[in-house]
């Protein structure tokens, strides 16, 4: 028998093939994510833990991970939205206010699934359920220590914290489309704008609850 080679290392960030089909890489090889949902991956997991789960879902086969920059799903391990006790933000609920210590864990996470070659699919703020609060950001978002500018802001500083990190594929809501016109859709657009106006390079999707007709729909 003659002995297989080794899958060709993926060159990120990834593209849209030439018909417009399917995702390529850089060098135009077509790239089919294959992906373990990890929402909370940031958030449950210490560094140590967390290379060691990458390296099981390598060993299985998978070569991407959806994962929350920031999560509040109480269901989940690591007691959210804190990471080990460390806050997202300074101040409650004010996305302008991120914290260092937590985010420095984030970059770790990022960058252990890029040395495996394994792509992120990251969620700026998961929004949750419209029918559960106790899963996402949706209420935190529309806090009273929040706003449009404040989220802005906290897109812009994803971008541009991100932008050269080569295995992001951005995604936007989250079980969650916000209704066209409303506060919360208000608030999500500007974080999307926000990254996307540091970060010229990352492709985008969106995780729906099928159920909106938000313009981030368009």
């Amino acid at each position: 028998t003659t002995p297989q080679q080794p899958a060709a290392k993926p060159q990120f960030p990834l593209q849209i093939s030439p018909n417009g089909r399917y995702l390529v890489d850089r060098a135009g090889r077509p790239f089919l994510i294959s992906q373990a949902s990890s929402w909370g991956l940031i958030q449950a997991l210490s560094t140590a833990d967390a290379t060691a789960y990458l390296d099981a879902l390598k060993q299985r086969g998978f070569n991407t991970v959806m994962v929350s920059v920031i999560s509040y799903d109480k269901r989940m391990a690591g007691s959210p939205p804190d990471w080990q006790g460390v806050e997202p933000f300074t101040r409650q609920w004010d996305f302008s206010t991120w914290n260092e210590e937590y985010f420095a864990h984030a970059d770790q996470i990022i960058r252990l699934a890029l040395d495996r070659d394994m792509l992120v699919t990251l969620v700026p703020a998961y929004l949750g359920f419209p029918q559960d609060s106790s899963q996402g950001w949706a209420d935190e978002l529309l806090n009273a220590n929040n706003d449009v500018e404040a989220s802005r802001a906290y897109g812009e500083f994803l971008g541009e914290r991100y932008k050269d990190v080569p295995n992001i594929l951005w995604i936007a809501g989250g079980d969650n489309q916000p209704k066209a016109g409303s506060e919360l859709e208000k608030r999500l657009l500007a974080i999307v704008q926000g990254v996307q106006s540091q970060d010229k390079t990352h492709l985008w999707t969106a995780h729906w609850d099928g159920q909106g007709d938000g313009a981030l729909a368009t």
